[in-house]
């Protein structure tokens, strides 16, 4: 994708991804039994990647050679200079080391630094691999669900934080922009979150890979940048797979400004001989990060006016639902209690009704589960036709 002459990019083109081995589409007749299905479940966009980053990859796939691959000598800088350039945090770049997958690094993270039995607190309603990555590496998970304001906005319950400490956490894990709530936290609010971590030495493992999504104007603010931040036990981790649609290339990036911390993660991620990033993971990773700045600012923009659109036309055109529109990542809860149904009826009736498949509110935690998971990282005539259909299958179900 090529930005056109006022630096805007065409987001609106539709691609077709069938036949690519592609999990949004073509498990659509596979694991859901229909190929005409309208995908917005799982997170990634269907946003062609910058071309940036495709000449980087054909560059990279003229030579012949493809042999074990150590990161090249710009992978951490690019990485700091995006973080420095949009963010206003510059890490050390020697606190950046490379990983595979995101999810992946968090694991070593939490294996890195916490002891089998230990609890590890998570945020719900949160990113559904997070209760498995906690369960399956033999920790406790430790519950602190979110809760709603006077005005209906999700907020960390501090007070519930520190109970959970003084019951013995060592560590929490944070998605910062929140999946699927979709808030940005504040610095405000991440600053009370890291003092009282500090108090209580509690590890914070940062899950930050919708960091460039911020929609509105709550700027995204990195976790290590924030007053009373304890750095010796801080992992933030960053990837371009969801801003730059490489999700599939396995690339991602853990900055550990704790020596002890970073030397305890490098080791064990040392007993697996690998999880590194790929030739290719590396050559994407350098070029968004080097030159993706247009194609970010572009993106955002994009979403914002497919979130607004969503929460608009929810309000105006099907009453039983409500949406809650995001201040950042490509993901919007929408609110169905009034329809009567739960978790998969919930997702089968919309399969099933309006040929639109969303992820399931459930999964995430109790308080969601009424509600859908709604990927509006897509172009905008998908996201109309989508809507149209829902809104009929809604009608037809509660005759309004």
């Amino acid at each position: 994708m090529t930005a056109a002459e006022d630096g805007a990019y065409d987001f609106d083109a539709p691609i077709d991804r069938r036949g690519t081995g592609c999990v949004k589409w073509d498990l659509l007749g596979r694991a859901f039994g229909n190929p005409d299905l309208i995908p917005l479940w799982i997170a990634d966009t269907d946003f062609a990647a910058p071309d940036e980053v495709v000449a980087a990859l054909r560059a990279r796939l003229n030579h012949p050679v493809f042999g074990y691959t150590t990161a090249p000598d710009d992978f951490a800088p690019s990485l700091r200079d995006w973080l420095a350039r949009r963010h206003g945090w510059r890490p050390d770049a020697s606190w950046i080391v490379p990983a595979e997958g995101l999810v992946a690094a968090v694991a070593m993270a939490m294996n890195a630094l916490t002891r089998e039995g230990d609890s590890v607190v998570i945020q719900p309603p949160v990113y559904d691999p997070f209760f498995g990555v906690v369960e399956a590496n033999g920790r406790r998970l430790a519950l602190n669900p979110l809760r709603r304001s006077a005005a209906g906005r999700w907020e960390m319950d501090l007070a519930g934080l520190e109970a959970l400490f003084e019951g013995g956490a060592r560590c929490m894990i944070l998605c910062s922009p929140h999946n699927p709530v979709g808030r940005v936290w504040t610095a405000g609010e991440l600053s009370e979150l890291a003092s009282l971590c500090a108090r209580y030495g509690v590890f914070i493992i940062s899950d930050d890979i919708h960091s460039d999504l911020a929609l509105g104007p709550v700027p995204y603010t990195p976790i290590g940048a924030v007053p009373g931040v304890d750095p010796d036990r801080l992992v933030s981790c960053y990837a371009p797979g969801k801003t730059f649609n490489l999700a599939g290339l396995k690339g991602s990036a853990v900055v550990i400004p704790g020596e002890r911390a970073r030397k305890s993660f490098c080791a064990y991620q040392e007993r697996f001989h690998g999880c590194k990033p790929s030739a290719t993971a590396f050559a994407a990773f350098v070029a968004a990060y080097r030159s993706g700045d247009a194609y970010a600012d572009g993106l955002a923009r994009y979403v914002s006016g497919n979130a607004r659109y969503a929460r608009e036309f929810i309000a105006s055109s099907i009453p039983s639902l409500a949406a809650e529109e995001p201040e950042g990542t490509f993901l919007m809860l929408v609110d169905c209690s009034t329809l009567g149904l739960e978790s998969w009826d919930l997702v089968n009736f919309f399969k099933d009704e309006a040929g639109v498949l969303f992820s399931r509110g459930a999964a995430y935690g109790e308080a969601t589960k009424a509600y859908v998971r709604m990927n509006i990282g897509c172009p905008r005539s998908t996201l109309e036709t989508a809507l149209g259909r829902v809104g009929d299958a809604c009608r037809g179900k509660t005759g309004r």
